[in-house]
């Protein structure tokens, strides 16, 4: 049974990988362009799109949403699912049991 040191280890291994992988997923998602574009049509006036943005919170500054990010990820919080529009938290924890069972 592996001791205590080697379990803080693995679980710092997992903390930084989880971060890197995020900050990568995040720089993706920014490099791609205007999320505004994607998700209102193209008929959206440019008061929608502002106020959009300022839901979003695509209006402040990418490290400033990453930030906010990371706060509400460590609450739970990982957004709204613009596809499901439900918490990705719920549509992720609703297929978990059949990605356990991919793993058996």
């Amino acid at each position: 049974m592996p001791g205590t040191g080697y379990l803080v280890e693995r679980l710092l291994q997992a903390i930084v990988c989880i971060l890197g992988i995020s900050v990568i997923v995040f720089a993706i998602t920014y490099l791609i362009g205007d999320p505004v574009h994607l998700l209102l049509p193209p008929e959206a006036s440019a008061t929608d799109r502002e106020a959009f943005r300022a839901a979003m919170s695509l209006d402040r500054p990418a490290l400033e949403r990453y930030g906010l990010f990371l706060a509400n990820a460590l609450q739970g919080d990982l957004g709204q699912s613009y596809r499901y529009h439900l918490p990705v938290l719920e549509v992720v924890l609703e297929r978990f049991p059949a990605t356990l069972e991919l793993e058996a």
